[in-house]
This record gives structure tokens, C-alpha cells and sequence, in this order.
């Protein structure tokens, strides 16, 4: 027997025999659905942590660039006065 497509006939093969598995392992109770939860919202903030950490910095720079020439500004607005 010659067979066309190994690899397509193996991941057929595997699936109709984990495929009755699969319907019997379908419940989540109620302490795992509440720690896949805590995990999903702990990977979210995470990732807003970092994204807000890397823009933090250059913000931070911008800031302290600016205070001085707003500190010359007003130094040179009161000595008009």
C-alpha cells in the first residue's frame, strides 16, 4: 500500500483518537476557571506594565528637558516686570 500524504494521514489518525477525549474533559470548575482568570488578567497587566515602563523613560527625559527652559522662561518674565 502506497500511501500519498503521510503526514495529513497521521494527524488524521491522531485526532480521531484524542477526538473522544476532548468532549469528556470539557468541565472547569470553578477553582481552576477562577485561576485561568487571575493568570489572564495577571499576563494582561503585565504586558501593560512593560508597554507602560518602556514608555515611561523617554517621557521622563522630555519632562526634565523641558522644566529648565520653563524655569528660564518665567526667570526671564519676572525681570521684565
Amino acid at each position: 500500500m502506497h500511501m500519498r500524504y503521510p503526514v495529513r494521514s497521521a494527524l488524521v489518525g491522531c485526532l480521531v483518537i484524542l477526538a473522544p477525549g476532548i468532549a469528556s474533559a470539557s468541565y472547569i470548575g470553578p477553582g481552576l476557571g477562577l485561576g485561568l482568570i487571575g493568570t489572564a488578567l495577571g499576563v494582561v497587566g503585565a504586558i501593560l506594565l512593560g508597554i507602560a515602563s518602556i514608555l515611561w523613560y523617554p517621557v521622563k527625559r522630555l519632562v526634565r528637558r523641558m522644566r529648565p527652559a520653563q524655569a528660564a522662561a518665567r526667570s526671564a518674565a519676572r525681570g521684565r516686570d
